[in-house]
């Protein structure tokens, strides 16, 4: 999600200089660097802070110290995956090391994958928030499909462990097929398949209402059981 959030940024900030008469410069270099770094330090620590304020003090502490000891279990164990570290580090492990925890303290195991599923969604929101107000800059969504090409394949790569099919499309409509997902991979890996889908569900959450001119109709995923991740994005006419 940082590297959509970056790429959006990117273009927002191009887009609004080149309207202006101005050009990229250093600064904005540095604050998209600054915006990707917070991401990237903060996703498990909200996670974490949100575990505290849903359980009393004894038990929110035990909480989030077990998640920190199998967040850096998890991370040195795919340390020799670098490729792989934008997603496991921001995005799986977090719910990944909150379920785990959770089924320390004796919850259930449905009960468990929901808790750290919702909690985790919970923290969709401002991204969702981000996307919405950087796709204000005039014209910027109408790029939208003709950049997802480009973004997907740098931000989702096949030596992260994504294989996809793109369709010929116009520049109005970017569609294409994700055969493999690292996300329901990693989860298998893991034993907690279940947590798979709620990645699904931050892109509906993210993407799904980026834009009001902008459709998002994506209808199945690996991780909900589907034959393939079926993206489809594009303009309304």
């Amino acid at each position: 999600m940082a590297g959509t959030l970056r790429f959006l940024f990117c273009c927002g900030c191009f887009t609004f200089r080149l309207q202006s008469g101005e050009g990229w410069n250093k600064s904005d270099t540095e604050i998209v660097k600054k915006e990707g770094n917070d991401m990237k330090k903060t996703r498990f620590q909200q996670m974490q802070d949100r575990m505290l304020l849903q359980f009393d003090s004894e038990q929110g502490q035990r909480i989030v110290q077990f998640m920190e000891k199998e967040y850096q279990t998890l991370c040195a164990a795919y340390a020799d995956r670098p490729a792989l570290a934008a997603h496991t580090e921001k995005n799986i492990f977090p719910v990944v090391t909150a379920f785990r925890a959770l089924l320390a303290e004796g919850m259930e195991r449905t009960q468990a994958a929901k808790v750290a599923q919702d909690t985790f969604l919970q923290l969709m929101d401002a991204p969702a928030d981000l996307i919405r107000k950087l796709l204000k800059v005039p014209g910027l969504y109408r790029l939208m499909p003709k950049l997802w090409k480009t973004m997907a394949s740098k931000l989702f790569s096949e030596d992260a462990g994504f294989r996809y099919r793109f369709y010929p499309t116009d520049g109005h409509r970017a569609k294409f097929d994700m055969l493999a997902c690292p996300y329901h991979q990693i989860c298998k890996e893991l034993d907690c398949l279940e947590l798979a889908p709620t990645f699904c569900t931050t892109d509906d959450i993210c993407y799904g209402h980026m834009h009001p001119k902008l459709i998002w109709n994506r209808t199945k995923t690996l991780a909900k059981g589907g034959d393939v991740c079926d993206f489809d994005l594009y303009l309304q006419k």
